[in-house]
């Protein structure tokens, strides 16, 4: 496993960055770039960062922290994709910034996309080869600043990857993606010659080990906002944010309901 992911570290250029623990007080090392140098205002919503001074990732860092990285040849993918309508991948391209997070560390990719059917994270090495990820391994995995987590469901007996709308103290907001495949069909009045790949999303709310399906429709968010139900909505009429758009819905969140995280 090390030889893996040092193998992936000499491919890759990556972030392998130390993030100060919040309101710790220590003071900055002389010369050398504190995270919030290195990566600007920590006052994103989402736990990111804008501005990026990148370093590459060396053989000091915790490998075994890294496992769950294994290489993946692209040429049976490649193979495949002339048989199909449609993508496996939620990024129809691959110039996507990726984070993967490791407890006080962040390890920063140009290159990243997410195989919703196999609920996998994915680098682009070069035209033949992929770098997977596990991310039961991870903290948090982020691509253009969306934030991914796996979460056991108790439902299901098993942990789920699911995109983080909100996450707050009393309840989290999640959005899951699944995929549906209409076979092909050789009847020429079907005009179906290609198998098709639709991806589907859904909503839902965790509170504390439950977690259930939930349409995104302002009145079920007001409700979840509790006494704060009024000062939510006002938040979002002055700043002009609808509750149908996730990037909206996370930022009222953040900024309205109290104790809230990454």
């Amino acid at each position: 496993m090390k030889k893996i992911a040092f193998l992936f570290a000499t491919m890759l250029t990556i972030t392998g960055l130390a993030q100060n623990s919040a309101g710790s007080g220590a003071p900055a090392p002389t010369g050398g770039n504190t995270t919030s140098s290195v990566f600007g205002s920590s006052s994103n919503s989402v736990g990111l960062f804008d501005n990026e001074v990148s370093q590459n990732i060396n053989t000091n860092i915790d490998v075994n922290k890294l496992e769950g990285i294994g290489i993946l040849e692209f040429d049976n993918l490649r193979l495949s994709k002339g048989n199909i309508d449609g993508s496996f991948y939620l990024y129809d391209q691959w110039e996507n910034r990726g984070v993967i997070e490791v407890e006080d560390k962040r390890y920063v990719l140009s290159n990243m996309n997410y195989d919703v059917r196999k609920g996998t994270f994915m680098s682009q090495i070069n035209q033949d080869s992929l770098v997977t990820f596990d991310i039961t391994t991870f903290d948090r995995v982020l691509i253009n600043d969306r934030p991914f987590k796996s979460i056991y469901n108790p439902s299901k007996r098993a942990n789920e990857t699911f995109e983080i709308i909100f996450e707050g103290p009393d309840f989290s907001i999640l959005k899951g993606y699944a995929i549906e495949i209409t076979e092909a069909n050789p009847n020429p009045m079907i005009n179906r010659s290609k198998r098709r790949v639709l991806k589907k999303s859904s909503y839902f709310v965790k509170k504390k080990n439950s977690i259930k399906r939930f349409k995104m429709k302002k009145k079920d968010l007001l409700a979840l906002a509790g006494d704060k139900k009024e000062q939510l909505e006002n938040y979002a009429k002055a700043n002009r944010l609808s509750f149908k758009k996730d990037n909206d819905v996370r930022r009222m969140m953040v900024n309205v309901l109290a104790g809230t995280s990454k």
